[in-house]
């Protein structure tokens, strides 16, 4: 191999190493201008701080007071009403309507409707938090794929060129000390002598 042949090869190193970059930068490009993390990630931060607030890890009014819309909006009220109604019609024949045993029965009734929509509420925090922590997984780790192989190519590449290149520079003195022709360290050996 010759020098000039090792320059040429280095060069070529080079350009493939910018292709590594912009490749890199396209896709960081691509994802950071993409609408996936500020649509889902907002959302999610938002039910996250809200699981947090209702176990009291936060601001627990806010916790309360978003649970209480929660039930206002999907008929708590109303199945509470009918649940309590139907005890109280059950019980009124046999026990009478203000026992002991029908306000138990009640109050167990109340208290498990109320264990079911919370979990129900809780459940549907997770999965709108899940849905902002995916899309910023989604996101970041597919930037730092692209750059993880941006460095990794370019450091490559960067190495073939230096290969290339003191292959080159070594090629061509052996020619010059093989032939005695510096035309040969330069262009490689013609053969000749």
């Amino acid at each position: 191999m010759s020098i000039l042949g090792g320059i040429g090869g280095s060069m070529a190193a080079d350009k493939l190493s910018k292709g590594y970059k912009a490749a890199g930068d396209q896709v960081a490009k691509i994802y950071g201008e993409s609408n996936l993390n500020q649509v889902y990630n907002p959302g999610g931060a938002a039910a996250f701080t809200q699981q947090q607030n209702l176990l009291g890890l936060g601001d627990n009014a806010a916790g309360q007071e978003g649970f209480q819309n929660f039930l206002n909006s999907t008929g708590y009220q109303a199945a509470l009403k009918g649940g309590g109604d139907a005890i109280t019609s059950s019980m009124a024949a046999s026990l009478g309507n203000k026992s002991g045993a029908a306000d138990k029965a009640r109050l167990r009734f109340g208290t498990g409707l109320a264990n079911s929509y919370f979990d129900n509420y809780f459940n549907k925090l997770s999965g709108q938090a899940d849905k902002g922590f995916n899309a910023d997984k989604a996101v970041t780790g597919s930037i730092a794929d692209a750059r993880f192989k941006q460095y990794v190519g370019k450091g490559e590449a960067k190495s073939a060129g230096m290969n290339s290149l003191f292959g080159g520079i070594g090629g061509g003195v052996a020619d010059f000390l093989t032939t005695g022709n510096p035309m040969d360290a330069i262009f490689g050996s013609t053969g000749g002598g």
